[in-house]
């Protein structure tokens, strides 16, 4: 080893290593740190009872603003969605088959809010639960409440966000007091 690297340990070894390398480098970690930490948040964020009503909130926008494509978004390959009076869909094109009818009618909308989360202890399931109605808008923009019902729904997290991965529904009223009762399933089972 030469003099000039035992005095200099930037020098050790015979490599010379850039001091402005060294300040790059330094002056990126905290940057790296901080986008670390943001992802970590965000993860965590979604990985709570709030991230999952978010996600549920989100998926009825979709539902509305994009009919079937936006409520398809939101179901996992694997998807199992209980038919109303019926057998179960199982897969995504499966849900998709048994939902289709219920998007067909532009005036016919689905409308739903979460009122409660909860997380299994995996962090990486979890359930919503809620109020939904079906409603009908006349050529005057007036909407008349089809049927309502409560849902149960089962995420997973997966990337890039909450899918659903079994999605159920019970309406308020039976076939016989509900002449439109077959718009119950048209969501979450109903």
């Amino acid at each position: 080893m030469t003099q000039h690297s035992r005095a200099n340990p930037a020098c050790a070894g015979g490599r010379h290593f850039s001091h402005n390398r060294t300040r790059r480098v330094a002056a990126l970690l905290p940057v790296l740190l901080i986008m670390i930490l943001t992802v970590g948040l965000a993860t965590a964020a979604e990985r709570s009872e709030a991230g999952l009503m978010a996600a549920d909130r989100a998926f009825a926008e979709a539902a509305a603003k994009d009919r079937l494509d936006g409520w398809m978004r939101f179901f996992a390959d694997d998807a199992v969605k209980f038919v109303f009076k019926g057998s179960l869909a199982r897969g995504k094109e499966a849900v998709r088959a048994a939902d289709a009818a219920m998007f067909q009618d532009p005036s016919v909308s689905l409308a739903w809010e979460p009122t409660d989360a909860g997380l299994f202890s995996d962090g990486g399931t979890g359930f919503t639960r809620g109020d939904y109605r079906v409603l009908r808008k006349d050529d005057s923009g007036r909407e008349t409440v089809l049927s309502t019902g409560t849902y149960l729904t089962m995420w997973r997290l997966e990337d890039p966000g909450w899918k659903v991965i079994l999605d159920a529904g019970q309406p308020d009223t039976n076939d016989e007091d509900n002449p439109d009762g077959h718009l119950d399933s048209d969501h979450r089972d109903h």
